[in-house]
């Protein structure tokens, strides 16, 4: 899976996500900590932002911050 990480509607990063199996339910947690999967290394990134979760083999997008904002595909 292909994430584009934009900052004010601008693309600063393009990062692959390697994905078991699609039938499988698994999560990747996107953020600032160096535990997440996907790192972003800006102050303006909380340390857990956002989790993308496979359930049934849909994406799921889940804000774990009050702060920011996540939008996924313009929305």
């Amino acid at each position: 899976m292909k994430l584009t990480v934009l900052k004010n509607h601008v693309p600063i990063d393009v990062v692959l996500v390697d994905t078991p199996d699609p039938s499988e339910r698994y999560e990747i947690f996107v953020g600032r900590s160096e535990d997440c999967h996907v790192r972003i290394d800006d102050p303006l990134i909380s340390r857990h932002h956002f989790v993308l979760k496979n359930v049934d083999g849909q994406w799921l997008c889940e804000k774990k911050t009050q702060l920011g904002s996540v939008t996924v595909n313009g929305q």
